[in-house]
């Protein structure tokens, strides 16, 4: 990888996933000339805060500093930690957030490299409860919706009118709990009296004790509106 930058130039890049990567890549003479990086277990907070702690603790450690670091956001310290650097390294050290050019694009590149780090070292399920983490915090949920369960209503005229029960597990599709209805009671095209009949067969089954709907959901998602929303409020409150 060639940069047409100034000789001696550092791009920083993170990525907060399940897990947090830092990345320094090093150029000289406007090539790659090597990376440094590391994993944490959890995300950190604060972007800004998270790339101002771990720059100054990465080069104060180091015996060789390069004349530019790019950083792929402003931070708040850096003429107090530009002085640091420059009277450890006894010359002009200068700490820069390009927003356009070639060095913009080493930063994004560094940024592309934390992403690839931090995903090599996160598995699957880890992505996935992420993924759920944020969902729980999203909607304010009391507990992590580890079991999802997705309604919908779907039909061809006035007859043949069915509805789909998929599962979610994890955050992965749980094919064997997934179950299909067959509108009985509700005449016509009327999705909201459909939405309400399937969900009230669903937790009469639970309520009768039937194996195949014995486990509740955490979460419940509706197709629909606002109104097929209420609906299915009306059912769990019945």
């Amino acid at each position: 990888v060639i940069g047409a930058v100034m000789a001696d130039t550092d791009a920083v890049g993170f990525d907060s996933g399940a897990k947090f990567c830092f990345t320094v890549l090093h150029y000289v003479d406007g090539e790659l000339a090597g990376k440094d990086y590391e994993i944490m277990e959890e995300p950190l907070e604060s972007d800004a805060e998270a790339v101002s702690g771990l720059v100054r603790q990465y080069y104060t450690m180091r015996g060789a500093l390069p004349s530019v670091i790019l950083l792929p956001v402003e931070i708040e310290d850096r003429e107090p930690l530009e002085e640091l650097l420059t009277q450890a390294a006894g010359r002009k050290v200068k700490i820069e957030t390009p927003k356009r050019g070639e060095r913009l694009k080493l930063v994004e590149a560094a940024a592309l490299n934390a992403r690839e780090e931090c995903l090599r070292a996160t598995t699957a399920v880890q992505r996935r409860l992420k993924t759920l983490e944020w969902l729980q915090k999203a909607l304010e949920l009391p507990k992590l919706p580890e079991r999802i369960e997705a309604f919908d209503v779907s039909n061809v005229g006035n007859e043949g009118i069915v509805a789909a029960m998929t599962v979610f597990w994890r955050g992965k599709p749980l094919k064997r709990d997934y179950r299909k209805f067959r509108i009985k009671e509700t005449e016509g095209q009327d999705d909201y009296h459909s939405m309400q009949e399937v969900l009230t067969r669903r937790f009469r089954r639970y309520l009768e004790g039937d194996e195949k709907f014995g486990t509740l959901p955490d979460l419940l998602l509706i197709d629909g509106g606002a109104a097929h929303a209420g609906a299915a409020e009306e059912v769990l409150r019945g």
